[in-house]
């Protein structure tokens, strides 16, 4: 027996309302600031004080766990919507399926530094770090043409500039780590 109204009822219900551990990469459109308000305070506070004296603060890494549908990819997605806004980078790493601990952070790395900004920059996180890399070994390359390498190209490219990194008799302070920017965001025309 088939009733019209159940079925327009459940035709009309968004059965698809969790987010994605993708949508964390958009800006939130809708947000609820009650929703985990004091963990949101706390890691931002703990944000701004990595911000204001990278000297002292250890980069920050954050284990969210909940039950599902209790707002975790939300807070992700807020947190790296505040961490971007403020100047500081965001690495997402998706413990969800882990076989191997340090092969899944670094593909969280690599994923993470090849995502858009919101703005239609692509690759920006990468081509920030390129370009801070590279200007430590005093030479001058375009972050635009080393990202648009092929794959091996690049790696040929890194090698160059690690090996450059490695040449200089001094040592340098290279941050490599979850949020803090250590260098000055390029702007782009």
């Amino acid at each position: 027996m088939k009733d019209p109204i159940a079925i327009n009822a459940l035709q009309s219900v968004d059965l698809n309302w969790t987010m994605h551990i993708r949508s964390v990469w958009q800006n939130m459109t809708d947000d609820v600031d009650g929703l985990h308000r004091d963990e949101r305070q706390e890691i931002f506070a703990n944000l701004k004080k990595l911000k204001d004296f990278p000297q002292v603060q250890s980069p920050l890494g954050i284990v969210i766990i909940g039950e599902g549908g209790s707002g975790k990819t939300h807070l992700v997605g807020i947190t790296r919507q505040y961490a971007l806004t403020n100047g500081l980078n965001f690495i997402l790493v998706d413990m969800t399926d882990v076989r191997d601990f340090w092969e899944t952070v670094l593909q969280g790395y690599i994923s993470s530094l090849q995502e858009d900004a919101n703005d239609g920059r692509t690759q920006f996180q990468l081509r920030d770090l390129i370009v801070h890399l590279v200007s430590l070994t005093g030479k001058s390359v375009s972050s635009e043409i080393m990202a648009d390498l092929p794959v091996n190209s690049l790696r040929n490219a890194i090698r160059q500039t690690l090996n450059a990194l490695a040449q200089i008799n001094r040592a340098l302070p290279v941050w490599l780590c979850c949020f803090k920017r250590k260098y000055p965001r390029q702007q782009t025309s």
